[in-house]
């Protein structure tokens, strides 16, 4: 399996579906994608990123994040530009990932609304799926709508 991802005129392939969790672009002054924990890390680790903080998703004051949370919306600066707004799965498998985007991505929609039960939190998300030339993922990504202990 191949993931084409087209970013202006040039073509860049990724030879396997894992390499596609942790990309991320550049594009026009605003980071694009970057929503895979692990490439987080490495970035961070290598000075090359630094984290701001957590966002508590919008119309939810009762959950509190703690340190066994593993979906986060966060802010940070990458390369000295800032994502204000991107949300990551923290701690997952990149299998889990590469599971539940091709799940959403076979049976879904471009917006595809699920609850996930994770350890003691129980989260209300909206995974992302958008197509390319209508049979490819293009991207996708989790979007918190809501988080309850």
């Amino acid at each position: 399996m191949f993931v084409v991802i087209f970013m202006g005129k040039k073509n860049v392939w990724y030879p396997n579906p894992l390499s596609f969790l942790s990309f991320c672009i550049l594009q026009d002054g605003k980071i694009s994608g970057f929503h895979n924990w692990l490439r987080l890390y490495l970035e961070e680790k290598a000075g090359n990123l630094d984290y701001r903080g957590y966002i508590k998703p919008r119309g939810n004051n009762e959950a509190n994040t703690n340190n066994n949370d593993q979906l986060l919306t966060i802010q940070f600066i990458w390369n000295g530009v800032e994502k204000s707004v991107g949300s990551s799965f923290i701690g997952t498998s990149p299998e889990f990932e590469l599971a539940i985007y091709t799940l959403c991505f076979l049976v879904g929609e471009e917006e595809n609304d699920i609850t996930l039960a994770m350890g003691e939190d129980t989260f209300e998300v909206a995974i992302k799926c958008y197509r390319m030339a209508r049979d490819k993922v293009g991207t996708s990504f989790p979007e918190i709508k809501s988080h309850y202990d």
